[in-house]
């Protein structure tokens, strides 16, 4: 076989289900933009936004890749919120369809291609990374994108592709290093096999290549501003490793794919592992299983680390279903199951979108189980609170005082809403490398998640004046947060800076 992979092995392709995929695809986007404007920003969006008007090539918490797209937003139509949930949509839109075609990379018909893009774009984890603006959103779709060349390579010897492997390798690592987790899961799969072979090619030592070139603008920054996101990465990686989020792990990953895509995705673990039909893809399943056990361990707070994996493994069980759907011509269940199925779906997704109106959550607390249903009310009433407590400062201390947030969110949050506001300050990830305090502060206005004894280190007179309240009962991360001021700092801002300062 040459190296770019024979005309037969090409052939062995069923043709592309274009109509039914680009329909499952074009559903999603449809019912994520109908709940689009539902509540309103995201905490995470919010900061989006502040960090778009200040790009940079790497921050605190993520590099360039998400901040850039809320820059786009910004300048097609003024950051509006329908505006910056269009992208999310779009990229589940393509996640939904790389899953269709990894199912017929892996031999699937139009039958198996569109089950599998049906699922995906039912899936709650679709769905939830669908409708907000975040890291997570663009990493799927890199993730399938990724393994779906991958596959290609796996199928075709056509060890060229390792180029595209490491454009797309490159480009995700300037959305979110946890990229890396997917290069090490695929490498120890075509490792662990013959397929090992593939690897001994000046191309793939080119993709390698090209996949750093493209990383190190991020890597500059981090460098020299002393690797914050590995400092924040060890932070949150210490707090994830409990053994009850490793025993919820395992339930968790169920609920990411959701009623529709978890036969398939069972049934694709297995066919890979099956001696007479999955060795060319048996590294995705070795992938999968060299990711999710560790991970479970380590990360179990972060059960959606492996969700992109789900995926092309619903891809590889589309070729199960089919069989069972031949099995079952004529039968009820070929009724009775999808429409179950489908009852089940429907009865999730108020868990996963703003389905229900926002008082609702007060009575019906489904931020418990979702959180960022919770962190997308309040923002308004919330920097309202702050402009009362600001404006009732006397006029002639307000030269010499500032806005001390407790987190991105809020800051962002003032920034977006506050236009009668000053910029405020925080010492949360990359806000505490935006802007110092002046020297001569001596009032601050503290808004957040503070305790009188922690803002007692740092200021003689310490008075609550209010708590927030978002007016709904909704409880969230900010409700009964503290209204602060401060006054006498026991040592110029500048100084105390450092003290201030907290990532995770």
């Amino acid at each position: 076989m040459s190296a770019s992979g024979s005309p037969a092995r090409r052939s062995e392709l069923q043709p592309v289900a274009v109509v039914p995929i680009l329909l499952a695809a074009a559903a999603a986007v449809v019912v994520l933009m109908i709940f689009a404007g539902r509540y309103g920003y995201h905490r995470d969006e919010l900061y989006f936004l502040v960090a778009a008007r200040r790009l940079a090539w790497g921050y605190v918490d993520q590099p360039p890749f998400t901040p850039l797209i809320a820059r786009l937003s910004e300048v097609l139509a003024g950051g509006s919120l329908l505006a910056l949930r269009t992208f999310p949509a779009l990229f589940t839109a393509a996640t939904v369809v790389l899953t269709a075609l990894c199912a017929r990379e892996m031999g699937a018909g139009r039958l198996g291609q569109s089950a599998s893009a049906v699922a995906i774009a039912a899936s709650p984890g679709a769905l939830g990374a669908g409708h907000l603006l975040s890291t997570t959103t663009p990493d799927l779709t890199l993730w399938i994108a990724i393994t779906l060349v991958t596959l290609r390579i796996l199928r075709t010897q056509n060890v060229r592709l390792w180029v595209v492997v490491g454009t797309l390798v490159g480009i995700g690592s300037l959305n979110k290093w946890t990229i890396g987790f997917l290069v090490i899961g695929l490498l120890a799969g075509v490792l662990a096999g013959p397929e090992r072979r593939l690897l001994a090619t000046p191309w793939f030592l080119a993709g390698v290549a090209l996949a750093v070139a493209l990383w190190a603008p991020d890597l500059v920054w981090q460098a020299g501003h002393g690797w914050p996101q590995l400092e924040m990465m060890f932070s949150i990686q210490q707090q994830s490793a409990d053994l009850g989020a490793s025993i919820a792990w395992v339930p968790l990953q169920f609920a990411i794919t959701g009623p529709i895509a978890t036969p398939l995705w069972i049934a694709g673990l297995l066919r890979v592992f099956r001696k007479e039909e999955g060795h060319p893809f048996r590294p995705l399943g070795i992938a999968y299983l060299a990711l999710a056990v560790p991970l479970a361990i380590v990360a179990g707070d972060k059960p959606y680390y492996v969700a992109a994996m789900y995926m092309p493994l619903a891809g590889a069980g589309a070729v199960p279903f089919e069989r069972w759907w031949a099995q079952n011509r004529g039968r009820a269940k070929r009724v009775a199951v999808p429409l179950a199925l489908g009852m089940l779906t429907l009865a999730s997704l108020p868990i996963v979108l703003p389905v229900l109106p926002a008082r609702t959550l007060a009575d019906v607390p489904l931020q418990e189980v979702n959180y960022d249903l919770g962190e997308q009310i309040g923002w308004p009433t919330f920097v309202a609170q702050v402009g009362r407590a600001w404006r009732a400062i006397p006029v002639e201390e307000r030269s010499r005082a500032i806005i001390l947030a407790s987190n991105y969110g809020e800051a962002g949050a003032i920034e977006r809403y506050g236009k009668d506001l000053p910029r405020p300050y925080s010492g949360h990830n990359t806000y505490w490398w935006w802007r110092t305090p002046p020297r001569d502060t001596a009032v601050i206005l503290v808004v957040g998640l503070f305790d009188e004894g922690y803002l007692g280190r740092f200021f003689e007179d310490v008075k609550r004046i209010g708590r927030i309240d978002n007016g709904l009962g909704v409880q969230n991360e900010e409700q009964g947060a503290g209204i602060w001021v401060c006054r006498k700092p026991r040592e110029p801002l500048p100084q105390m800076w450092p003290e201030l300062r907290h990532y995770d």
